[in-house]
């Protein structure tokens, strides 16, 4: 028997207010997956669904790379 959703349909924006463009969020879906998404401009949206496992390596590289290229 599969474990319930950890707060399913919650929304994190990267930005207040979410009409601020560019803007993103990161929320929780069915199934335990994870949906990120990026809005360079209203009404282009692209997004990804991840597992949790991917989400978190994801992350992971995300911080990677900005702290091996960080300006001295």
């Amino acid at each position: 028997m599969s474990e319930p959703n950890r707060a399913s349909n919650t929304l994190w924006c990267m930005r207040w207010p979410p009409a601020t463009y560019p803007n993103g969020y990161v929320s929780t879906r069915e199934d335990d997956l994870i949906q990120v998404a990026y809005f360079e401009r209203e009404g282009y949206p692209q997004s990804m669904t991840l597992s949790r496992k991917d989400a978190r390596l994801l992350a992971k590289r995300i911080n990677q790379c900005l702290d091996g290229t960080v300006k001295r």
